[in-house]
């Protein structure tokens, strides 16, 4: 759990972040995903950002830290299912940890290029 140094006005940037939902296809039967939006909210936005090397090419990795509310459904099992839309682009949640005493989340996405 990370201290909490977040003060409230500095949430000043809006995201949407959804979740994977599982669904039956209406005409075949056949199980499949889609993303659902879970909430829009307000946001402090760091860049965090790096490079990876894939199959003998580099690839530019985009890292952002998005600073949230408390939500109890960012947390827990599945929360790596979900992704953030932010100014037109999709960052894969790839970590969420509590900030405070169920104050704020730090969730970490990542873009690839």
């Amino acid at each position: 759990m990370q201290q909490d140094k977040t003060f409230i006005g500095e949430l000043n940037e809006r995201i949407t972040i959804k979740s994977v939902v599982k669904i039956k296809s209406p005409t075949s039967g056949a199980p499949t995903s889609t993303m659902q939006v879970l909430k829009n909210c307000w946001a402090k936005v760091k860049d965090v950002s790096g490079t990876e090397e894939v199959e003998g090419r580099i690839v530019y990795v985009n890292t952002k830290e998005f600073t949230v509310r408390y939500d109890e459904r960012l947390t827990g099992v599945g929360a790596h299912e979900k992704e953030i839309d932010y100014e037109g682009e999709t960052y894969n949640i790839i970590d969420v940890s509590k900030i405070g005493r169920k104050r704020y989340l730090a969730v970490k996405g990542v873009k690839r290029d």
